[in-house]
C-alpha cells in the first residue's frame, strides 16, 4: 500500500513541488490555536516564539486540522498531507518547522507537550490558497524529502506546521511527526505488537438484581465493535464475561441483543482472552483467603464466552490490575496462570532497565512464578486523547521510535487499552491501519508474544521484576462468612424452584460481589440477595400450626395441607418423626407442590393408645434449607395388639384364680355340713 502510494506521489510531484513553492514537510496536528491578543508583536518565521503565539483579530479563528498522512516515509519519498484550514484571512500562508529527530521516550514526551525547542530547519511560506484539493475533501500540502539535507538519517522528526497571517502572526499550529526509515534494503526483524482490546465497563447486574449497561459502558463496547469491524488484524480481544451477560441478558431490549451480536461478528476469528467473570483484586482475595474463588470466577467467565460466542476462550494469561503484591502472585501460582500483564503501576524496576523504561521482552515475577509483559502505558493513552489523526500519528511515531532505537533485535510491546478508556473509532482504525506497515511492527496476539519473543540474555533467562508496593485494596475479610453461607443456599434454591433464570442471578451476584471494580459498600448487598431469595421461599411455602388429630383405628392416615405461595412449583422434602407412630411410605417423603394449597394424605401406624407428637419438617430437596416445621399432636383411642394379649391375658388369669378360689371354697363348705362329722368321743 506505501509503496503503490509513494509511485502516485511521484508522478505527480512535480505538481506538488511547485505549488508547494519547494514542499513542506509537515506531519500535523489536529490541535488548534485560535487568534491571540491583538496587542501581541509579531515574530519572525525561524523564532521559537512564533510557535506558541500569534496577534491580529479576526472575524473567524483560524483552525487547522490534520485529516490524513502516510504513517512511514523513506529518504527519497515525498510525504503528503491532508489539511483542513477553516477561518485562514486572505494572504495567509502556511509555514513547516522541521525539528531534530528525537532519541528517546522522555524526549518524544516532551515534544507531545509542545517542548520543541529551536526548529533545525524552516521551510519558505506557501501561500495557503495555493494548496490543491484533495478529492477526499480538504487541502494536500506536499513534502519533497530528497530536497531536505537535514533529514541525511532515518529517525523521528517533529514537525511544526503553523497557518500565519501576512503579518507573520500566528494564527493557528500543530506538529507531528515525519517517521524516516531505514533504506528499504535492511531486514530488521519487525517490532512484535499484542494489542489488548478490553471490552466491558460498570457492573450490568445491580444488587437489587436489576440488569441495565449504564451508557457509558454501552458507548465504549459500541466503539470497540466499530474499531473491530474496520481490521482484520490478530488483535486480542478481552470481553468481559460479566458485560456480555448483561448485553444477552433475557430481559435486555433490543439494542442490548443487537450490540452483542454485532460484537460477535466483529471478533472475525479472533479467539477472545479468557477472563474471570469480573475483574479480580488477587491481593485482596489473598489477603481474606479467599483465593479459592478464583477457578469458580475463572470457570464461569470461560462458559459465558462459550454460550454467547460459541468458541472456546485463550486461557493462560492474567490481566493485573494497578498493583500485584506478593500474595497476588501467590495466588497465580496457586491458580497455576504462566502469564501476566502487567501495568507499569504495578513495577517498581526491572533488571537491566532503567527506572522508566518499560521492557521489551518478557519478564520473571519470581522462581515458580508466571512470566509477565509489563503492558506500554504511553502507546496506549495516544490512543485515548482528544487530538484525532494526529493522535494516531502520534502512537505509530512513537512505536517506530521504540523499533528504530534496537531495530537488530528481536523484541516486542503490548499495548492494553483498557475497557472504558475514551477513544475515538477513526483514530484507533487508522492507528490501527499503520501497524504492519513498512516493516516496522507485525501484529500479534497476547499468547503468541510470549511464546515468540525471546528474553535479551537467554543463558540469564527473563530479567526479574521488582513489584511495586501493593496498595488500594478492598477489605474482603467481612464477607467470608456470609458468602460461604449464601453459596451454600444456592443450590438449595436450585433444587427448590423451577426458575433457573432467578438461580441463575443469585449465582452472578455472589461473582460479582467479589469484583475489584464492585463497590464496597454494595458487595454485602449482592450477597444478601440470596437470603432474601431464601427467606422469601420460606415465607410462603408453610404447613399447618400446631394441632390435634384422633386416630380411633391402629392404622390410619393423616391429612397434611401444604401451602405454596410463591407462585411457581417448588420440590419439597417433607420430613416425618414420631416414636409412637410407624409409616408404612417411609419417614421422607419427595413432593412437588404446586402454586396453592396441597394436601398429602400421611398412612400411619399406632403403636400405642394415649396422646405423642408427630413432628413435621419441611426443606429442600438437599436438606440444606428448612422451609417450615409443625407439630402435630395424635391422640389414639385405639388398643395395640400386644395390649390385647396383656389384656387377654389377665382376664384369663382372674378367671383361673376366681375359679379356683371358688371351688376351694365350696369343698370347705361341704365338710363343714356332714353329721357326725364333729370331735370323736372320749372313752
Amino acid at each position: 500500500m506505501a509503496t503503490r502510494r509513494r509511485r502516485a506521489v511521484r508522478a505527480a510531484r512535480a505538481r506538488l513541488v511547485a505549488l508547494a513553492v519547494g514542499g513542506l514537510t509537515v506531519g500535523m496536528t489536529m490541535a488548534s490555536l485560535a487568534a491571540p491578543p491583538v496587542d501581541a508583536a509579531p515574530s519572525s518565521p525561524g523564532d521559537p516564539a512564533s510557535s506558541s503565539s500569534s496577534v491580529v483579530p479576526a472575524a473567524q479563528a483560524t483552525t487547522i486540522e490534520l485529516l490524513e498522512q502516510e504513517p512511514f516515509h523513506r529518504r527519497d519519498d515525498v510525504a503528503v498531507f491532508r489539511l483542513e484550514i477553516e477561518g485562514a484571512p486572505d494572504g495567509a500562508v502556511i509555514e513547516a518547522e522541521r525539528h531534530d529527530p528525537v532519541t528517546t521516550r522522555s524526549g518524544f514526551a516532551e515534544t507531545v507537550d509542545d517542548e520543541l525547542g529551536t526548529p533545525d530547519h524552516t521551510l519558505p511560506p506557501v501561500p495557503a490558497t495555493s494548496l490543491p484539493s484533495s478529492p477526499r475533501g480538504g487541502v494536500e500540502l506536499a513534502y519533497p524529502m530528497a530536497e531536505d539535507a537535514g533529514l541525511d538519517d532515518y529517525g523521528v522528526y517533529p514537525l511544526r506546521l503553523l497557518v500565519r497571517d501576512p503579518g507573520g502572526n500566528t494564527l493557528a499550529q500543530l506538529v507531528t511527526y515525519l517517521v524516516v526509515l531505514p533504506d528499504e534494503g535492511n531486514e530488521f526483524p519487525a517490532l512484535s505488537v499484542a494489542f489488548v482490546m478490553e471490552i466491558g465497563g460498570h457492573n450490568g447486574l445491580h444488587p437489587d438484581g436489576t440488569v441495565l449497561l449504564d451508557a457509558e459502558t454501552r458507548a465504549a463496547v459500541d466503539a470497540r465493535v466499530e474499531v473491530l469491524r474496520s481490521s482484520r488484524l490478530p488483535l486480542t480481544v478481552a470481553p468481559s464475561p460479566e458485560t456480555l451477560d448483561a448485553l444477552g441478558n433475557p430481559g435486555a431490549d433490543e439494542q442490548s441483543q443487537s450490540l452483542l451480536d454485532r460484537l460477535h461478528a466483529a471478533m472475525a476469528g479472533r479467539a477472545p482472552l479468557a477472563r474471570p467473570y469480573v475483574d479480580l483484586d488477587l491481593d485482596a482475595l489473598a489477603a481474606a483467603n479467599l483465593v479459592t474463588q478464583v477457578p469458580g470466577q475463572a470457570g464461569s467467565g470461560a462458559q459465558v464466552i462459550r454460550t454467547r460466542f460459541g468458541v472456546e476462550p485463550v486461557g493462560g494469561i492474567w490481566l493485573s490490575r494497578a498493583t500485584l503484591g506478593e500474595g497476588g502472585v501467590d495466588a497465580l501460582r496457586q491458580i497455576r496462570a504462566p502469564h501476566v500483564v502487567l501495568p507499569p503501576s504495578a513495577v517498581a524496576a526491572v533488571e537491566g532497565y532503567d527506572a522508566d523504561e518499560i521492557p521489551t521482552e518478557p519478564v520473571s515475577l519470581g522462581e515458580g512464578g508466571p512470566t509477565g509483559f509489563v503492558a506500554d502505558e504511553a502507546l496506549g493513552t495516544r490512543l485515548t486523547g482528544t487530538d484525532g489523526m494526529i493522535d494516531a500519528q502520534r502512537f505509530l511515531a512513537e512505536l517506530a521510535l521504540v523499533w528504530l532505537s534496537r531495530p537488530s533485535a528481536e523484541r516486542g510491546v503490548l499495548v492494553r487499552l483498557p475497557e472504558l478508556a475514551p477513544i475515538d473509532v477513526d483514530t484507533v482504525s487508522t492507528a490501527l491501519a499503520g501497524l504492519g506497515q513498512a516493516g516496522v511492527s507485525r501484529v500479534v496476539t497476547a499468547q503468541q508474544l510470549f511464546e515468540s519473543v525471546p528474553p535479551s540474555d537467554e543463558d540469564e533467562g527473563a530479567p526479574a521484576v521488582e513489584l511495586a508496593p501493593s496498595s488500594g485494596h478492598d477489605d474482603l475479610r467481612p464477607l467470608v462468612d456470609p458468602l460461604g453461607r449464601a453459596q451454600g443456599r444456592v443450590p438449595a434454591l436450585a433444587g427448590t424452584l423451577a426458575d433457573s433464570e432467578l438461580v441463575d442471578s443469585l449465582w452472578r451476584s455472589l461473582l460479582v460481589s467479589l469484583g475489584a471494580g464492585t463497590p464496597q459498600g454494595e458487595r454485602r448487598a449482592y450477597i444478601d440477595r440470596v437470603d432474601v431469595a431464601a427467606d422469601d421461599v420460606a415465607d410462603n411455602v408453610s404447613a399447618p400450626e400446631e394441632f390435634q388429630i384422633t386416630l380411633t383405628a391402629r392404622d390410619g392416615k393423616i391429612p397434611l395441607a401444604l401451602t405454596n405461595d410463591t407462585g411457581r412449583p417448588v420440590s419439597v422434602k417433607v420430613h416425618l418423626d414420631s416414636n409412637q407412630l410407624e409409616f408404612p411410605d417411609g419417614t421422607v417423603r419427595d413432593e412437588v407442590l404446586p402454586p396453592g394449597t396441597t394436601q398429602l394424605d400421611l398412612d400411619v401406624r399406632t403403636r400405642a393408645s394415649g396422646a405423642f407428637p408427630l413432628d413435621i419438617t419441611i426443606t429442600s430437596p438437599d436438606d440444606a434449607l428448612e422451609l417450615d416445621h409443625t407439630t402435630f399432636t395424635i391422640r389414639s383411642t385405639t388398643v395395640s395388639g400386644v395390649g390385647v394379649f396383656l389384656s387377654a391375658g389377665a382376664g384369663l388369669f382372674l378367671l383361673v384364680w376366681w375359679a379356683r378360689n371358688w371351688r376351694s371354697a365350696k369343698r370347705s363348705q361341704r365338710l363343714v355340713g356332714q353329721p357326725g362329722a364333729g370331735p370323736a368321743a372320749t372313752m
